[in-house]
């Protein structure tokens, strides 16, 4: 017989029971809702905020944000007579140069007009292939990588800190030398050296220093192709200034602050790589630190036009899978040395080895 007391007791469980059920599926809404918002928040991340932040600490993504170039360059040059008296442009190198890069220039001309298309899809390939001409002219190419050789000599006579920076750890990576469909050499220097740095650029003989107090330098030939509306002129090196501490150096140059914030144990010891004619300082875990932000078998055309000072907009933008390209432009493959904490990397042109090199791979101390 159900009492009063018993009715109450079983309404009251009831609606108990009703509670937690409700409970239980709020909780489970409200889980659920927070695994989404993760994976939104997680996919955003990934898209908007630079690949180097990501695995960066609180402390030095504050000094990434917060820390800036603004250097007193008002004051006057010190004058260095001895370093431009050594620093004289070697015209035969010059000369020399703009005979390789002629070459360079026909071979691919020379390669696109053999290329007769005889499908839709050989047709398309094509296509692409036209999207990553040189940007550069033989002239232009020289006169390039020849302030590169003065800015190298210039750096090693001064005890200047350098290394490759942004597409060009690309090209030293994967081109040994610039990326071909390039327009540019990134550099970053040390901000504690600014002084030098201006001093000793300042003062070469055929040669001009673009120095602006807060934003990257310019270093060109005088007899380079001068803009309309800008101060420097065209081909150029750009050069971007970094802070360091004890474990971390990042970017105070803006127009470097979404890629340069690295471990100083990824950076050196610098280690020396071949990139044109020459061997420059990258950082020593080179191959880590591109890949974490790039696809090294991706090839993508420019995101900006230095020749033209324009901004390309990612429709326009092409990406293709670099093997279309191996028979057209050189690439590096790598092999494991016979040396101990070495690895072999071929520069190739299709199936012709252009040259061999042997260079340390890491990090490690190699004896």
């Amino acid at each position: 017989m159900i009492t009063l007391e018993n009715s109450v007791r079983m309404r009251k469980s009831m609606l108990g029971q009703r509670r937690l059920k409700k409970i239980k599926v709020l909780a489970t809404f409200g889980l659920l809702t927070l695994i989404l918002l993760y994976v939104l928040w997680t996919v955003w991340i990934e898209r908007l905020v630079p690949a180097a932040w990501l695995n960066t600490d609180t402390g030095h993504l504050y000094q990434v944000v917060t820390d800036f170039q603004d250097f007193d360059v008002d004051n006057p040059l010190t004058e260095y007579g001895d370093l431009s008296d050594q620093m004289k442009p070697n015209l035969s190198l010059y000369e020399e140069l703009i005979l390789e890069r002629q070459a360079v220039f026909q071979q691919y001309h020379d390669l696109v007009k053999r290329f007769q298309p005889s499908n839709d899809l050989q047709d398309s390939t094509f296509q692409l292939i036209q999207q990553f001409q040189p940007i550069l002219e033989p002239v232009e190419a020289a006169r390039l990588v020849f302030t590169l050789d003065t800015f190298v000599r210039a750096c090693s006579q001064r005890n200047l800190v350098y290394f490759m920076t942004e597409a060009s750890l690309m090209g030293a990576l994967r081109h040994h030398g610039l990326i071909p469909w390039d327009d540019d050499i990134d550099i970053a220097m040390s901000s504690r050296q600014w002084r030098e740095i201006r001093d000793a650029l300042g003062n070469i003989e055929g040669f001009q220093l673009y120095a602006p107090r807060a934003s990257q330098w310019k270093f060109f030939m005088s007899s380079a192709s001068s803009f309309p509306d800008k101060p420097f002129k065209f081909p150029y090196l750009d050069i971007f200034f970094y802070a360091e501490d004890e474990t971390h150096a990042w970017a105070i140059t803006k127009g470097l602050k979404h890629d340069l914030i690295y471990k100083k144990t990824d950076v050196f010891p610098l280690r020396f790589r071949p990139f044109e004619h020459l061997l420059v300082p990258v950082p020593c875990n080179l191959d880590l630190l591109v890949r974490s932000s790039h696809d090294i078998d991706l090839c993508v055309t420019p995101e900006y036009i230095h020749k033209t000072n324009r901004n390309v907009r990612l429709p326009e933008q092409t990406s293709v899978s670099c093997s279309l390209l191996h028979g057209v432009y050189p690439f590096v493959w790598v092999s494991k040395s016979a040396r101990a904490g070495y690895v072999d990397e071929y520069l190739m042109l299709g199936d012709a080895v252009l040259h061999k090199v042997s260079v340390v791979d890491g990090c490690s101390v190699c004896t």
